[in-house]
């Protein structure tokens, strides 16, 4: 069993508490935990939590990490560690895990140096730039992602918009959505689900059997938080609510110091999930948890992403690393003054 725990909100994940009703809802991880006890006997599971590292998630893990090897929730539940359970983590760094959790797990350091390449030689462009769009058509009608990379001006989304005007509504649909710094990653993943159908048992796919391209134009707007991921926005509890009618423990809060109130209403922030985590993880896993249903696996078929972005740098961020790998990425140029004159010329002299 995989997930991410970077595309879901630590109540998602661990589950939360209804302080009004003292009804108690699982979160996804808790589901897969108790459903690991069980398991069949001589049966393994393996436990994979394949996202960034932070305190606020990793440190709730730490009484399954030392000899207790138990999993203590909000609401009071001791949930031990299933005998054929192992629990691994793929990350792309522990820049933001303690030493009290490096120092309860084992290490398996994989350098870049280590991959061969073969690899590297498929996601070389071998083709002449006058033969580019054979293959793009070849990647595009193989539901590849591809990734459009360049600078302001250089046609990115005029050029995805026009090929997907080029689909016959009949075979391939087109789907186009913005992400910016205020794309909520549950707005995501309830848009992604708005535009499938359910075609067998948790199996998800568009509308008619037909395939479904979708473009996200600025994949890279999500700013980087204090983890160095991205995410969506931070903002004070003391901008919106009183911290009295807040239930800390109910939401992913970070600490900065601090007793009384006030200092409560400065020291507290609300961390939102990661947008891109949930993307990567709709590509790699091909599909999404339930939010509705926490544990329940939601496979989504049939569905391609195309997505746009400006070069990273000058105050722009990049797209994870793991993300990027998952596109096939084309550069898109600026034109030549030559060709500028070129085109503004042919206008004008038409005028």
């Amino acid at each position: 069993m995989r997930m991410n725990p970077k595309a879901i909100t630590a109540p998602q994940m661990f589950g939360r508490l209804d302080t009004a009703t003292n009804d108690w809802t699982d979160g996804i991880f808790s589901t897969l935990w108790r459903k690991t006890l069980k398991a069949k006997k001589g049966e393994n599971i393996f436990l994979i939590l394949d996202g960034p590292v932070d305190a606020i998630w990793i440190e709730n893990l730490n009484s399954v990490l030392d000899d207790n090897k138990t999993l203590t929730l909000a609401n009071g539940d001791r949930i031990p560690m299933a005998p054929n359970c192992k629990l691994l983590f793929e990350v792309h760094n522990i820049e933001n895990a303690s030493p009290a959790t490096v120092s309860r797990m084992g290490m398996v350091y994989i350098s870049s140096s280590a991959l061969s390449w073969r690899p590297i030689l498929q996601n070389l462009n071998i083709f002449k730039t006058k033969h580019l769009i054979t293959p793009f058509n070849m990647i595009i009608l193989r539901l590849q992602a591809v990734l459009l990379t360049g600078e302001q001006g250089t046609a990115k989304t005029v050029m995805i918009k026009a090929y997907l005007k080029k689909y016959d509504p009949e075979i391939q649909l087109s789907k186009s959505l913005n992400f910016s710094s205020a794309t909520e990653p549950m707005m995501f993943q309830r848009t992604i689900e708005s535009y499938v159908d359910k075609r067998m048992g948790s199996t998800y796919g568009p509308p008619g059997g037909r395939k479904m391209t979708i473009f996200i134009d600025d994949i890279n707007m999500p700013v980087i938080n204090e983890w160095g991921d991205q995410f969506l926005f931070t903002f004070k509890l003391s901008c919106f609510l009183d911290p009295g009618q807040i239930d800390l423990s109910a939401v992913p809060v970070r600490s900065f110091g601090g007793n009384d109130s006030d200092v409560l209403l400065k020291c507290y922030y609300i961390k939102f999930q990661i947008t891109n985590e949930i993307v990567r993880q709709m590509m790699e896993m091909q599909g999404m948890y339930s939010l509705d249903k926490p544990g329940d696996f939601t496979t989504i078929v049939d569905v391609q992403l195309i997505a746009a972005m400006i070069h990273p740098g000058g105050g722009r961020n990049d797209i994870p690393q793991r993300l990027k790998r998952q596109f096939t990425v084309f550069n898109c140029t600026l034109p030549s003054n030559a060709s500028i004159d070129k085109i503004f010329g042919t206008t004008i002299l038409g005028v």
